[in-house]
């Protein structure tokens, strides 16, 4: 280029970005919104309860919480640039591009990878049931503070190769060169970059989350597993592990299932020589679908324990169609010492009642005898 002339910008020759009619911007905005805010709620309130219980303060909901503090950091740090920027096709969020990226993979990696221990320790749990030690606190901060760190060792990549740049096209509507700012990763092995996530947050987990379920349901359906465990644990102890189980399974298939189509478009789809139009809609489809992910497991967990149930029900007493009060709460499972005591004391004070109407009957007794006695 001879010296002197300026650099031509790289110019998109195609259209400009989709025009989206009101009504298709209402209902997606409306869609992300609603997501957005029933897992930003749904999971703090998640915490919440873990953390204003004691009974509920064990290794297990910690590993819950986890999951929780991840789901709300991807619905308040992702979710809502990514899908204006994907649905509008222009960022306008400056310098957030790193930090977006960044928690665009970190949460996902700290999900799956709980997900991945909790499943081990469930699945020895069920199938060696008397040589399972319990997991200590401190171990369990450790195991949650390691899973941060390699999860944000894997992100790390994306937030350093982010760049914000200007792109130009041509709106034929407008008949002018128009622009728009790109928030993209900016490195020549974004392929790798995608696949290497592809394998260890989908694939990876895929195989083992299913051999250690398989174990678990292979375990449950052997004849003998009631009499092995008859002799240690009670019928409604074996229920309430089936229940866990059956929770944690679920949670998984959700968060697979809900996350697939995104993978593969991510991975696949948006290489091929497809439709913009088509490629942009079946995007934001898939990707709600994923971030959808990030709600549901506050209501499985309604479903499946009576103790987050309560809670909820706590927590939005306020709606009309929601009846608890505060007493109620305090004397709940979430609060067993508060429910033993309340216990305690009727107990008490029916023994108390108990031994004041027999002391009134002995009275009744010993003033009568001698009348009786008279009267003989």
């Amino acid at each position: 280029m001879p010296r002197g002339r300026a650099k031509l910008p790289d110019l998109d020759c195609n259209p400009s970005p989709l025009q989206h009619s009101i009504p298709v911007q209402i209902f997606v905005a409306i869609a992300f919104t609603s997501l957005i805010i029933a897992a930003l709620i749904g999971n703090l309130v998640v915490m919440w309860i873990i953390c204003s219980s004691k009974v509920m303060r064990k290794s297990f909901n910690f590993f819950l919480f986890n999951i929780a503090v991840a789901d709300f950091l991807m619905a308040l740090m992702n979710a809502g640039t990514t899908w204006t920027f994907n649905f509008y096709y222009d960022w306008w969020y400056g310098d957030f591009c790193p930090i977006n990226h960044f928690f665009g993979v970190v949460p996902t990696c700290v999900s799956i990878f709980t997900m991945m221990v909790v499943s081990y320790d469930r699945c020895v749990a069920v199938v060696n049931p008397l040589r399972k030690r319990p997991l200590s606190s401190k171990r369990t901060f450790l195991i949650i503070i390691m899973i941060w760190i390699i999860a944000s060792l894997i992100g790390l990549p994306a937030a350093i190769s982010a760049r914000v740049e200007t792109e130009y096209f041509y709106s034929s509507t407008l008949n002018k060169i128009g622009q728009r700012q790109i928030c993209h990763n900016a490195f020549s092995y974004k392929f790798l970059y995608d696949t290497f996530l592809f394998t260890i947050q989908y694939v990876i987990p895929l195989f083992i989350l299913s051999f250690t379920y398989g174990r678990i349901v292979f375990t449950f359906k052997k004849d003998d597993f009631y009499a092995n465990v008859q002799a240690t644990k009670s019928h409604q102890n074996i229920h309430a592990k089936q229940r866990v189980v059956k929770m944690l399974g679920l949670v998984v298939l959700i968060f697979m299932l809900a996350w697939l189509p995104y993978q593969l478009h991510h991975l696949l789809l948006e290489r091929l020589n497809i439709n913009f139009e088509i490629l942009s809609y079946s995007y934001m489809f898939f990707y709600w679908l994923a971030m959808s992910a990030c709600a549901y497991n506050p209501i499985i967990y309604c479903y499946f324990n009576v103790r987050f149930r309560i809670g909820f029900r706590y927590a939005f007493r306020w709606l009309p169609c929601v009846k608890y009060s505060q007493q109620e709460y305090e004397h709940s499972e979430l609060f067993p010492e508060a429910t033993r005591l309340l216990t305690s004391n009727i107990k008490r004070n029916l023994t108390h009642n108990s031994s004041l109407h027999l002391s009134k009957d002995s009275v009744t007794v010993s003033t009568r005898l001698p009348k009786h006695s008279l009267n003989m």
